[in-house]
């Protein structure tokens, strides 16, 4: 065997490994693959209210992830209030680090406008509230509070169980704990599926979240007992792209 034959075999190899890793890097450069998802919000067994969830690739590399709630049907004629959420935020050290949040609460009587601005060079959060910026010191994997619910997919996807985020909230760096309590068979709009259960205190109301194994453990029901809301049920209804 000639060298120069040796020499093109081995290119071939180094080539071979490279492209082989830089797809297994892309399978995995998002926690899920990018989706759009519509759930419907129910409170004492009557619609109230849906939620839309998008999750999208920017061409600068970051990502971004869009919640928007408001009411529907007869709800309509009593709150109308909007709730837009946006993460934008990128795959760092396979891990999704927030860039910026964006919350917006308009069309009730009382409005309200959040934004959170992480600068990870320095470990800080600004908070700007209304107008009224501060700043706070976060720890390195601290997320915002929509970010949190792809990252809780990805570890569920990994196999993970000490399910345990720093989340910048509410001007407050809060933990969320999620207890896994097994696994349950669900009916949903998407068919009969398989969900992993958990469950989370939160003071004086708790939450309790389906997540199903074969749509890459996406939330397809969400229950909420206590606190002012009472209780409260998401259920999903369609979703693209999983």
């Amino acid at each position: 065997m000639s060298r120069m034959y040796k020499v093109c075999i081995l290119l071939c190899v180094l080539i071979l490994v490279a492209v082989t890793t830089s797809i297994s890097y892309a399978q995995n450069a998002l926690p899920v693959e990018t989706f759009s998802a519509r759930y419907v919000l129910k409170r004492g067994g009557f619609k109230v209210g849906e939620v839309r969830r998008t999750l999208t690739a920017a061409k600068d590399g970051s990502y971004i992830y869009e919640s928007l709630s408001k009411p529907t049907g007869l709800a309509t004629l009593f709150v109308k209030d909007r709730i837009f959420e946006r993460s934008t935020w990128r795959y760092v050290s396979r891990h999704p680090r927030p860039e910026s949040y964006l919350y917006e609460r308009t069309g009730g009587r009382k409005e309200r406008h959040v934004k959170l601005l992480f600068d990870w060079n320095k470990g800080i959060v600004t908070n700007i509230i209304d107008n009224d910026p501060w700043k706070m010191r976060i720890p390195d994997l601290a997320q915002d509070k929509l970010l949190y619910q792809l990252t809780l997919m990805r570890d569920l996807q990994q196999g993970k169980k000490r399910l345990v985020y720093d989340v910048a909230d509410g001007g407050k760096l809060k933990t969320y704990r999620f207890e896994i309590l097994g696994k349950e068979t669900v009916k949903t709009a998407l068919g009969t599926v398989t969900a992993l259960k958990l469950h989370r205190r939160k003071k004086d109301k708790t939450i309790t979240i389906w997540c199903a194994i074969d749509f890459n453990y996406l939330p397809v029901k969400i229950q909420q007992n206590g606190g002012s809301e009472g209780k409260l049920r998401l259920y999903i209804d369609s979703v693209e792209g999983l």
